[in-house]
């Protein structure tokens, strides 16, 4: 039996390859180490050989835990069904995302020291929910999968997390709807529609920004999303008072739903790093007249805050059941067979959403705007953008003509 390593070249890939049975275990892996053309190995890649041989070597004598590293607890992770999400991908022969920054670490050598360096490098200017999310969740639960059975890789630990925002915490308490309908009343009519739509869907304000006509579906009482936070599609419910709202604006034939007071999709402010994961949200989208409006009112709402409230009233004094209640707000659905139908109408979340509070007393261009365009146009007549601005030139040169010398 062979107890050696031999080091090739693969075709289609630039990295060197390891290949041998050690121990009686058989090896064929990518170095990572790219070859740059050359046929002879080099130094550095016989130095690699040869701490991966040590390694082996040492998990057969002393156990695989103790050459163990975060690589392979998570392979056993993801082996037995675990979430792949913010763990990384394997393509170009490299790892990306939190395989890809410490997977290469002994489970032994894995401190809270070295783990808080790696998530301020990944997440540093990231909120603490946000780290939480997308470096300490995945990774504990790798940890405690490993933890288990007759021979665990992992200890156990108890890990520190980020301690999140007490502020950030405040802001999760829902609004009433009366507020809200005064809040949205004061808006500029681009954001109220935004708002409006938030508070009556308990979608996140991404996915409206994000929402393309082509998602609508207003005569189903129903829009499907093909893409979402989660990376999983879903069906999102029309309440009745958004109805005349959403077809109004499907029959406008833009590409997305809701544009900004000069006529483009709202901007995306989201920054993602190599593995094309979500580091930082800076918000801002309607930062203007979000503002505006709380100074006039003096009620501080955020878009945020629409989703919290759906999820309250929903629950209470709606009385939905909490899993019909998280397919609407589009938390990870229980029921993994709904997640291929959601261009499907489901009667269960229709009548679900229509127990949020009609509003009452809202502005007239969001409950009914096609009265609202057909008084215009009768008032103004209906010339195109172009034409009306010429004639508007015309005047402002007539009145220039006029001026005195």
């Amino acid at each position: 039996m062979s107890n050696e390593l031999k080091i090739f070249k693969k075709t289609n890939s630039p990295n060197w390859y390891l290949r041998g049975t050690i121990h009686g275990q058989e090896i064929y892996e990518s170095t990572g180490i790219p070859h740059q053309g050359l046929k002879t190995p080099t130094s550095r890649i016989k130095d690699y050989r040869e701490k991966r041989l040590n390694d082996l070597r040492e998990a057969y004598i002393y156990g695989k835990a103790y050459s163990a590293t975060f690589l392979d607890a998570a392979l056993n992770y993801l082996k037995a069904g675990g979430s792949p999400r913010f763990l990384g991908e394997y393509n170009d022969d490299e790892w990306t995302g939190l395989i890809g920054r410490i997977g290469h670490w002994k489970i032994r050598e894995v401190t809270q020291e070295r783990l808080n360096e790696a998530c301020q490098e990944m997440y540093g200017h990231c909120t603490a929910e946000t780290q939480n999310r997308q470096f300490w969740t995945p990774f504990i639960a790798v940890w405690k999968h490993n933890t288990r059975g007759q021979n665990p890789l992992c200890p156990v630990v108890e890990w520190q997390r980020p301690k999140r925002s007490k502020n950030k915490a405040r802001s999760r308490k829902p609004a009433t709807y009366n507020d809200a309908i005064e809040f949205i009343n004061a808006l500029s009519y681009p954001a109220a529609k935004v708002m409006f739509f938030l508070f009556w869907t308990g979608c996140r304000p991404l996915e409206a920004y994000d929402l393309e006509t082509a998602n609508l579906y207003p005569e189903d009482d129903w829009i499907a999303l093909d893409e979402t936070k989660t990376d999983m599609p879903r069906g999102i419910p029309i309440h009745r008072c958004l109805k005349p709202l959403l077809s109004f604006l499907h029959q406008q034939n833009n590409e997305h739903v809701f544009l900004n007071k000069s006529g483009r999709r709202y901007p995306d402010n989201r920054q993602f790093n190599k593995a094309g994961r979500l580091i930082s949200n800076r918000g801002g989208q309607m930062a203007s007249p979000l503002h505006h409006a709380r100074d006039k009112t003096g009620i501080n709402i955020t878009p945020y805050m629409a989703r919290h409230s759906v999820s309250t009233h929903l629950i209470w004094p709606g009385g939905v059941s909490d899993m019909i209640k998280d397919e609407i707000i589009g938390h990870a659905s229980p029921n993994e067979m709904s997640r291929h139908y959601t261009h499907l109408p489901r009667k269960s979340l229709i009548e679900a959403i229509n127990q949020l509070p009609y509003p009452t007393g809202l502005r007239e261009d969001l409950t009914d705007p096609c009265k609202i365009r057909a008084q215009h146009e009768k008032t103004y007549g209906s010339k195109s953008a172009e034409t009306q601005a010429e004639t508007e030139l015309g005047d402002v040169a007539e009145w220039l003509k006029a001026l005195p010398c």
